[in-house]
C-alpha cells in the first residue's frame, strides 16, 4: 500500500495508462479531423473535445493498457502518436471522399437544371456549394444517421485496434495507395449513378426545345426552357428518391466494407 502511494510507484502505475490513453486519443483525433461528420465547424470545439475525451476513455478498457510504452523515449512516443493520427485520418478520409461524390452528383444535374449560379453556404464546410448539392447531401446524411452510420464509424475505429494494435508505430501505407486512387476515381461512378436519371431527362427536354426553336423561332424558348428544366428536374428527383435512398444505403455499406479492407491492408 505504501509503495503504491509513493510518488515513484504512483508514477509507474499511471504512466502507461496515460500514454496508452494518449495514443487512443490520437487515433480518434485523426478520425475527427478527416471525417465529414465530426469536423463540422458548427459543432463547438468544446463539444468536440469532450466527445473525443469520452470516446477515448471508453475505448481504453477494450483496447487495454500497454505497459511497454513506459520505457519509450519522448521522440519514439511522438512517432507513435503521428502513426495513430495517420490511421484515424485514413479511416475518415473514405467517408470524406464518399460525401464529395454525393455533392459532385448534385452539382452535375444542378448545372443542367439551371442552378449553376444558385449557391448556398454548406454548414459542414462553411463553403459555397450548389443548392441541389446541399439537398442531396442532407438526404444522404439522413440515410446515414438512420442506418446508425455514425455508430458504425466509431465501431470501425474500435475494431481497427484489433487489426492495427495500439502503439504499432508503423503501417503499410503503400499497400493502399492504389486503392485510395480507385476510391477517388469511384467518385465519378457514384456521381453518375445519382445524376444520370435527371441529366438524361433534362437532356431530352432540351433536345425537344431545340427542335421547337427551329420550327417556331418567334417563341422565347430560353425563358420557357429554363422554367421547364427546373420543374422537370425536381419532378424526376422526387420520383427517384426511393431509388436514391436504396443506392445511398448500398454506398454506405460498401464504404464501411472498404474501410475494413483498407485497415487490413494497412496491417500488411
Amino acid at each position: 500500500m505504501g509503495s503504491f502511494l509513493d510518488p515513484g510507484g504512483l508514477y509507474g502505475f499511471l504512466n502507461p495508462i496515460v500514454l496508452s490513453f494518449g495514443l487512443i486519443l490520437s487515433r480518434m483525433a485523426g478520425l475527427f479531423l478527416s471525417s465529414p461528420l465530426f469536423n463540422a465547424p458548427q459543432i463547438p470545439s468544446q463539444m468536440k473535445a469532450l466527445l473525443l475525451m469520452i470516446l477515448s476513455m471508453i475505448l481504453l478498457g477494450p483496447v487495454g493498457v500497454k505497459p511497454e510504452l513506459a520505457n519509450l523515449q519522448v521522440f519514439n512516443y511522438v512517432g507513435l502518436v503521428s502513426a495513430e493520427v495517420a490511421i484515424g485520418l485514413f479511416i475518415g478520409l473514405i467517408l470524406t471522399l464518399v460525401f464529395s461524390g454525393i455533392e459532385f452528383a448534385g452539382r452535375l444535374f444542378g448545372i443542367q437544371m439551371g442552378f449553376a449560379v444558385a449557391n448556398v453556404v454548406d454548414p459542414t464546410t462553411s463553403q459555397q456549394i450548389g443548392v441541389l448539392s446541399q439537398i442531396i447531401r442532407f438526404i444522404f446524411l439522413f440515410v446515414f444517421f438512420t442506418m446508425d452510420g455514425h455508430l458504425m464509424l466509431i465501431k470501425s475505429l474500435a475494431l481497427s485496434f484489433d487489426v492495427l494494435p495500439l502503439g504499432i508505430g508503423e503501417f503499410n501505407a503503400g499497400a493502399i495507395a492504389d486503392d485510395m486512387i480507385d476510391v477517388g476515381g469511384n467518385l465519378f461512378v457514384i456521381a453518375m449513378k445519382i445524376a444520370l436519371p435527371i441529366s438524361c431527362a433534362v437532356l431530352l427536354i432540351n433536345t425537344g426545345f431545340a427542335a421547337l426553336a427551329r420550327t417556331t423561332p418567334q417563341l422565347n424558348i430560353f425563358m420557357v426552357a429554363f422554367m421547364v428544366n427546373i420543374l422537370a428536374g425536381l419532378y424526376v428527383l422526387s420520383m427517384a428518391l426511393p431509388a436514391l435512398v436504396s443506392l445511398f444505403q448500398r454506398i454506405i455499406y460498401n464504404s464501411f466494407e472498404l474501410i475494413g479492407e483498407l485497415v487490413n491492408k494497412l496491417a500488411g
